[in-house]
């Protein structure tokens, strides 16, 4: 194996000393334009690649940015939801482009274990505001993005990633209402991620302006089999005629109820997702779902705390982000009782 090309190799080829070359590829201390173009056209020649590490401890930065995902659950390192999963992908792949490596906080990490970490800036997905790795990052004055949108508390601190759930969850419940469905539920978690409680209060207002009274199915964990079960218990008690999901999982266990209860979709019940997912694709009926950029929204986060890190950016911003919502079978349309059985 041939030995990797060192900065003395660089200094001795370039005829300059080590201190040289690295304010020469650093563009610290003073070298002369002439000097710092030799040296830079012989570390490309040579093939030398900077040691980030080192290039950190010189600079007083470890180039590690730090990631974790709001604590759904405990024993988890995070949900999962493929949305997040590829917003991990999405996020790596940014920080090494940007020099940077990334560091993956459990959802069960506690104050004390982040407050070990070294890292020069902080990401939370569906941060509320209190996650120990938000809080140790403020701590120490690192910049910080949360993917979900902060309202209060730190929101003047960090820079925001969201998509609009108000307007996704509105444009569904009209599509459903538009395709027969008379009452419509919402299927979440108990939680108080700010997605899921603006979903959720998006969904109040909605059946309120409809003068329909709003049916929240709760599971907590939201998994697929949990939300069986809940969505299953508020069909056999309700006259509730489709499911609205936040996630691809419980989408997924609204099928699953769906089956157990001998309940058509999209003949006698009407189902959507906030989530994607290629699963959706693969069950019958296809199941309509809005796509979320999950890849974009983990570089666009990279992107943003660089910028931070940098001085390019200053907190206390929302950027928003866009979606698509894939129109499936699930929500062809509801066929009237009285004809159901003849379909």
């Amino acid at each position: 194996m041939a030995k990797a090309v060192g900065i003395e190799d660089v200094a001795r080829a370039a005829g300059v000393s080590n201190a040289t070359v690295s304010h020469a590829l650093t563009g610290r201390g003073r070298v002369s334009d002439s000097t710092r173009l030799r040296v830079k056209e012989t570390a490309t020649r040579l093939g030398y690649v900077p040691n980030q590490h080192a290039s950190g401890l010189s600079s007083g930065r470890s180039r590690m940015l730090a990631l974790q995902v709001a604590n759904y659950d405990s024993e988890q390192m995070m949900p999962s939801s493929l949305y997040f999963s590829e917003l991990v992908n999405g996020a790596a792949a940014a920080a090494r482009s940007h020099g940077y490596s990334l560091l993956l906080a459990p959802t069960y990490a506690s104050l004390g274990d982040c407050r070990s970490f070294s890292f020069d800036g902080v990401i939370v997905v569906d941060a509320t505001g209190k996650e120990a790795l938000l809080t140790a990052g403020l701590e120490r004055g690192c910049p910080a993005v949360t993917v979900g949108r902060q309202r209060r508390g730190t929101a003047d601190q960090v820079v925001a990633i969201d998509v609009d759930h108000a307007r996704l969850i509105s444009g569904m419940l009209d599509h459903l209402h538009d395709g027969g469905y008379c009452h419509p539920a919402i299927l979440a978690d108990r939680s108080r991620i700010p997605y899921v409680r603006e979903s959720v209060n998006a969904y109040r207002r909605w059946a309120r302006r409809r003068h329909i009274d709003p049916v929240v199915i709760q599971a907590s964990p939201l998994t697929l089999r949990s939300a069986a079960d809940a969505t299953e218990r508020v069909l056999a008690s309700t006259e509730v005629d489709a499911v609205h999901a936040l996630t691809d999982d419980s989408a997924l266990g609204v099928v699953m109820a769906a089956r157990r209860m001998g309940r058509r979709i999209p003949q006698e019940l009407g189902l959507t997702a906030s989530m994607d997912s290629p699963a959706f694709e693969a069950v019958e009926p296809t199941v309509t779902a809005a796509q979320l950029d999950a890849p974009g929204h983990g570089a666009a986060a990279v992107d943003q705390l660089v910028a931070l890190i940098e001085g390019r950016r200053t907190p206390g911003e929302f950027i928003e982000t866009s979606f698509v919502v894939n129109y499936r079978g699930s929500s062809r349309g509801r066929v009237p009782p009285a004809l159901a059985s003849q379909v």
